[in-house]
């Protein structure tokens, strides 16, 4: 059974929608195109619970390209959640 990362029900790779092989530039790649939609600056018009939400989706988005776009907090991340 794989153990999925936190509070996010799918893991990092779900978040930012690439598969557990991804290179760093699929991954880098990724996360720009998931802040772009999710930043909180695009949101400022949008209703106060939809301005909340992307504000938890972008922080989201950002602690997951922290974990996997660093080579070694990757690796310990597929250690600990037993991708294979």
């Amino acid at each position: 059974m794989v153990q999925k990362a936190g509070n996010v029900p799918g893991g990092y790779y779900e978040v930012l929608e690439v598969p557990v092989q991804a290179s760093a530039q699929d991954i880098r790649r990724a996360y720009r195109k998931q802040a772009a939609v999710w930043h909180p600056d695009k949101w400022l018009n949008a209703e106060k619970d939809d301005v909340f939400r992307a504000q938890d989706k972008f922080r989201e988005v950002t602690h997951a390209y922290e974990t996997l776009g660093d080579e070694q907090k990757r690796c310990m991340y597929n250690a600990k959640n037993l991708w294979y």
